[in-house]
């Protein structure tokens, strides 16, 4: 069976410490701090009882029991707990000594803001927000679509790392080249997370929503220039609409741009056609390039994301099982998230990127709105 990686209280004797094996330890280990930091502990207490060890979680000054383990396994998880505790292991352990009937303390260190990898890639707070809140559940179908360089490889590695958070196993696929990798022989190794970074054809298309029906979830890229074309184009190669519908999580639609130095970026009257063609006034001010020591003189600190998601609500879901056309799904995505041409709009405003940027975005994704 495989973990979920959600918080589950235990208590008494672990029933599956006879069965399990040498090299779960650290699983096992990584599953026990999971488990500690969903109940909001700072530390974890390991403390000799008779021949046992009881495992206890300090929560909110008082400590709670989580499991207790035999000798066998209570000397495998202080063996894991000692590794944590190296200076890589990002753990304070406290004991007189690690001799065999000690009592130790494992201190946990403050949770790691799990967006800010997220946030580094340019995604705003509600997409974060999305993605991580899809990541912990831990199954369904989520899409990025873009053309090659538009940053979706990214994307998916960084939801990748943020669902193998522990003991989640995350297989790849990275295309529909790698023959000797199958579907089907990828999950013989019964992984949590599959990765597929291009959704190719019909042959890729039908298994990834099979397994992404079966309790697991699935990340995958898709060639296609936004949201909605991204849902028309898998429809045709899953005719299951019902199961499109059913497993599909989010569809997040991408793009790259240029970010402007803060330091130096410009503040300019935008002319009569960037006003035009971003539906701005006249006379809005947007953004241009400077030059400053910070950004090496060109007016620039690397690359952004721009982003625009669509979350499969209920309604969303009943138009695509019902073969709702381009222009309905279009409507409705809408009201669930922005465009990439409504970001890069905003962003233009905030001083993020430039007109330019925007405008050619704009145009990229709203070109086609079908397959």
């Amino acid at each position: 069976m495989r973990s979920s990686g959600e918080g589950v209280l235990l208590s008494g004797r672990d029933e599956q410490s006879k069965q399990r094996a040498p090299g779960d330890s650290i699983a096992a280990f990584e599953s026990l701090l999971m488990r500690a930091r969903a109940l909001g502990a700072d530390a974890v207490h390991f403390e000799p009882l008779g021949e046992d060890y009881s495992v206890r979680a300090r929560i909110s000054g008082a400590l709670v029991e989580m499991l207790r383990a035999g000798p066998r396994d209570a000397l495998s998880l202080i063996a894991a707990a000692r590794r944590s505790a190296e200076p890589d292991g990002g753990y304070s352990l406290h004991a007189r000594s690690f001799a065999e009937g000690e009592r130790l303390l494992l201190t946990l260190p403050p949770e790691p803001d799990l967006r800010a990898p997220l946030s580094a890639l340019g995604m705003p707070p509600p997409l974060a927000a999305i993605i991580e809140a899809a990541a912990v559940r831990g199954r369904g179908l989520v899409l990025f679509a873009g053309p090659p360089g538009a940053g979706v490889t990214r994307s998916l590695e960084t939801m990748s790392a943020l669902a193998a958070r522990g003991v989640r196993r995350v297989l790849r696929r990275a295309d529909a080249t790698n023959t000797d990798d199958s579907l089907e022989s990828l999950l013989d190794l019964d992984p949590d997370v599959l990765r597929i970074d291009t959704l190719t054809s019909h042959d890729l298309a039908d298994p990834a929503l099979t397994i992404a029906s079966e309790d697991r979830l699935v990340l995958a890229g898709i060639d296609a220039p936004n949201t909605v074309s991204a849902i028309s184009r898998l429809a045709l190669r899953h005719h299951d609409r019902f199961r499109l519908a059913s497993n599909l999580r989010v569809v997040v639609s991408q793009r790259l741009a240029r970010r402007l130095c803060r330091h130096c970026r410009v503040p300019q009257q935008a002319t009569g056609s960037e006003s035009a063609l971003l539906g701005f006034d006249s006379g809005s001010v947007v953004y241009a390039a400077g030059g400053c020591d910070a950004c090496g003189g060109t007016g620039y600190a690397g690359i952004t994301g721009v982003y625009g998601w669509v979350q499969v609500d209920s309604a969303m879901a009943r138009l695509i099982d019902g073969g709702a056309d381009a222009v309905l799904l279009t409507r409705h995505a809408s009201l669930t998230g922005p465009s990439p041409g409504t970001s890069a709009r905003a962003m233009v405003r905030d001083g993020v990127i430039t007109a330019a940027d925007a405008v050619r975005i704009s145009r990229e994704t709203t070109s086609t709105v079908t397959t």
